[in-house]
């Protein structure tokens, strides 16, 4: 697994099935603050719900290349990066980051939802460890919760 240090010296990861208890924790802080913009299957309220919606995304990364990484801050789970929408045939993806509310403010989702948006290439691409080649995409938008 590989992790990619963002400038904020926080760290994004995948995050898979097996993480389900991390990720239900780190729901348990961020739910109510992501709420609005994320369906109900997303901020489940346990740790079987979390390993379901891990499991949607693995199923996607394996399928089209779709996946969900996590942003950790001090070895805590504190956010994430999604790619909510994603077409292979034609390299047209929306991505979502989300961050708990006590993660917010340190430019801490802004490189990983930056470097996402401005890759043309597959969701594998923008969270290579090497990093990703900026282009423009033909067609996204970015989530009301990518402004932290």
């Amino acid at each position: 697994m590989f992790a990619k240090t963002l400038a904020s010296g926080a760290q994004l990861r995948p995050l898979e099935p097996w993480m389900a208890e991390e990720f239900a924790a780190h729901l348990d802080r961020a739910r109510e603050h992501i709420r609005p913009w994320v369906g109900p299957s997303f901020v489940t309220e346990d740790v079987a719900g979390a390993r379901a919606t891990l499991g949607r995304y693995a199923e996607r990364a394996a399928r089209e290349g779709a996946g969900i990484y996590g942003i950790w801050a001090d070895g805590t789970l504190v956010g994430g990066v999604m790619f909510v929408d994603f077409v292979p045939a034609t390299g047209v993806f929306e991505v979502g980051c989300w961050l708990e509310p006590a993660a917010e403010g340190r430019g801490t989702s802004r490189a990983p939802c930056a470097t996402c948006w401005s890759t043309r290439s597959s969701p594998a691409a923008c969270t290579a460890p090497s990093g990703a080649a900026a282009a423009t995409t033909t067609a996204a938008r970015p989530s009301p919760a990518a402004s932290g």
